[in-house]
């Protein structure tokens, strides 16, 4: 059990240092704050600890700087001098609760990971059990290039991809880096992305930047299209390469669907890539004519050779 001594004192903010990398989530307060301490006060002191000829400030800091900026002393707890494990561990703990977001729980593994100390204690300040799948994920993270650390803290990957680009060469994780900078992937589409670009790889026993697509992918990425199409316009020509022949009926059948249903109500889906022959039919009505017209063109769709050999037929 960790027992700090401490000892309370009221000082300027002006006197203390707060460039600690223990403040891993140093944040600036806004008008709001500011207003609140002015009217309210402070109602918890900060941490500090002696370094050297000076204190330093090791929890806290929003506070600080707030209290600076209205020229009025802060107060503050004075701990024992503490190695940079400790400082670190109390600044976690200070802020125990708090909403995390991935670009914060890296910051805080990088700290302790350099600092050869990611004991339990660490995980369980940042809400991630020991042991568990999260926690592989994380670890795995941590062993990647630093730069990929601010494409998740941009939500523009998903963490569940650390395993996949810990298996890519230098080379190919500087050359993907560009389709992650710029672009904001969801889950689905950054972990289909990266695996399926491996698998081309294993294919055609290359590196992925070397691929005979990538020029074409790239291509895409510095188009003038919006950043959602520029993302379906990759995954769809990746898509085509990676499974040629699942493409080719997936765009038949794609075809076939919107013959059917041109200049109707009626609007058909398969969602599920040929795992079940089902398709979802919906149509917009107004009023009882439109529903006596819609039924009119669901039969005569029903009666086409539009649909024939439903969902498609692999050897046409």
């Amino acid at each position: 059990m960790m027992n700090i001594p401490y000892q309370a004192s009221s000082i300027s903010p002006h006197d203390l240092n707060i460039d600690d990398p223990c403040l891993l989530w140093a944040q600036q307060p806004d008008a709001d704050y500011i207003e609140n301490i002015k009217h309210i006060g402070q109602l918890d002191p900060a941490l500090i600890t002696t370094q050297g000829s000076g204190k330093t400030l090791i929890a806290g800091y929003k506070r600080c700087m707030a209290l600076k900026v209205l020229g009025r002393n802060i107060l503050t707890l004075e701990l024992d001098s503490t190695d940079s494990y400790t400082k670190g561990l109390i600044y976690l703990s200070s802020n125990y609760g708090r909403p995390l977001k991935p670009g914060m729980i890296i910051a805080a593994l990088r700290y302790f990971s350099d600092l050869n100390n990611l004991d339990n204690f660490i995980w369980k300040n940042l809400d991630i059990t020991p042991g568990s799948k999260a926690q592989e994920l994380w670890l795995s993270w941590i062993k990647l290039p630093q730069p990929w650390d601010e494409i998740l803290a941009k939500a523009n990957i998903s963490l569940e991809c650390a395993p996949i680009l810990l298996k890519m060469s230098k080379n190919d994780l500087s050359f993907l880096y560009q389709f992650f900078s710029t672009l904001s992937w969801s889950r689905n589409h950054s972990i289909n992305f990266i695996t399926w670009l491996q698998e081309k790889s294993i294919i055609e026993q290359t590196e992925i930047f070397q691929l005979k697509i990538m020029p074409q992918l790239k291509a895409l990425l510095d188009s003038e299209l919006s950043p959602n199409d520029k993302i379906k316009s990759i995954m769809k020509k990746l898509y085509s390469i990676r499974y040629p022949l699942m493409f080719e009926m997936l765009e038949r059948l794609d075809s076939r669907i919107k013959e059917a249903v041109a200049g109707t109500k009626w609007r058909f889906e398969h969602k599920d890539n040929f795992e079940s022959q089902d398709i979802t039919i919906t149509g917009q009505i107004k009023n009882q004519e439109d529903l006596q017209k819609a039924a009119e063109q669901l039969e005569a769709i029903a009666g086409s050779n539009t649909l024939k050999n439903w969902p498609v037929n692999i050897n046409e």
